[in-house]
């Protein structure tokens, strides 16, 4: 087993991990965009694992798995937007991946051009990385709690955003891409891609719990204030 195949099953394994451990906590977070979040790490996972199973269709093995991963941070987006209470922009979520699947049949079948066709995937990604980035810092002011959390995860999406930068020059200078067979550099991309997802999920759990500390506190002060008031007119009478 290659170095990059065993990346993979980690990378993976971390996905539907998380993903399955905010579908349980998704229970007490009703409403707060968990359920979006699982959903995008659990097919971030299956899309990672996507790429270890040998096909004789070519686009199935070096387009369908990175599309899959698209799909799941568009789920992430849309678990923002739905954490932040703030409407969902689905022609945003259900548009931008839909053009991405439909460019890559057009210039992996038609043009027969997997340079330009991982190129204009990339620029879709950055694109979201751009949107996602500044709607980790445009938080409300009952929200302002959360500003440290999402400014890590704003440096998450920034990361990110220079691999795809870093993938995108490299695709434009024609260095071919091997996905048995990873250069020293493209391991360690590999590797730091890894944990920038992990951070990103880790990030989305603890800005989740921190929401449901807050909203304990708040029913905690209103709970104190009713029994205040009921004291208060026990001793009137």
């Amino acid at each position: 087993m290659s170095t990059i195949q065993i990346l993979t099953i980690i990378n993976s394994g971390i996905s539907l991990i998380m993903g399955l451990y905010m579908l349980l906590l998704r229970k007490s977070t009703t409403g707060h965009g968990i359920g979006f979040w699982a959903s995008g790490s659990l097919v971030i996972g299956f899309g990672l694992l996507f790429r270890l199973f040998p096909s004789h269709n070519e686009y199935l093995s070096m387009v369908a798995p990175g599309l899959m991963v698209s799909v799941g941070l568009y789920l992430y987006l849309a678990g923002i937007w739905k954490f932040k209470q703030r409407k969902i922009h689905y022609p945003i979520i259900i548009g931008f991946p839909l053009a991405d699947f439909l460019q890559s049949l057009v210039f992996f079948f038609v043009f027969h051009s997997f340079q330009l066709q991982l190129a204009i995937h990339v620029l879709f990604l950055s694109v979201y990385c751009v949107i996602a980035i500044v709607e980790m810092f445009n938080l409300s002011p009952e929200q302002n709690f959360l500003k440290q959390i999402f400014r890590i995860n704003a440096f998450s999406f920034f990361i990110f955003f220079l691999l795809l930068m870093i993938n995108l020059v490299a695709v434009m200078q024609n260095i071919s891409i091997n996905t048995s067979e990873l250069s020293t550099s493209g391991i360690v991309l590999h590797i730091i891609s890894g944990f920038v997802m992990i951070a990103l999920t880790f990030g989305f759990l603890t800005a989740a719990n921190m929401q449901l500390s807050n909203d304990l506190r708040s029913q905690l002060k209103s709970r104190d204030r009713f029994f205040s008031i009921i004291a208060h007119d026990l001793r009137g009478r």
